[in-house]
């Protein structure tokens, strides 16, 4: 069964590029990005903070970073990427910015997840902004 944690992140460009390490990932073989158009993590880091910017929340938290490990042997890297993609898309929908990934170089296959703690477009059913 897997496990989930999730905690505040201040250091943004630097997560992205942790989680996104090619030697974590199979050379990116299991990165995966929504609601994000760059695929390099400075690239993509850029675009969450220019979308922090546009909206007034360049202080604060700068974003959030959640893991969820499997035991060894519980899955195979694309099945766990797989459950990590979908757990994304219902967590986060089409309204914020996360880079997924599964790291595979270590006995217990886990998947990061990076986000932006502001959405990447305006809620049609709010005045608020972000």
């Amino acid at each position: 069964m897997a496990t989930t944690k999730i905690w505040a992140t201040n250091r943004l460009d630097k997560t992205i590029k942790y989680v996104m390490n090619p030697a974590k990932t199979e050379n990116g073989r299991w990165v995966t990005t929504l609601n994000v158009v760059n695929d390099v993590a400075e690239e993509i880091y850029h675009d969450m903070a220019s979308t922090k910017k546009r909206f007034g929340k360049e202080t604060g938290r700068q974003g959030y970073h959640m893991e969820q490990s499997f035991a060894p042997g519980e899955v195979t890297p694309q099945q766990a990427h797989q459950i990590g993609v979908e757990l994304a898309q219902q967590l986060y929908g089409e309204d914020f910015e996360v880079v997924v990934t599964t790291h595979v170089d270590r006995l217990h296959i886990h998947n990061h997840f990076v986000s932006a703690p502001i959405r990447s477009r305006v809620n049609p059913l709010s005045k608020r902004l972000a």
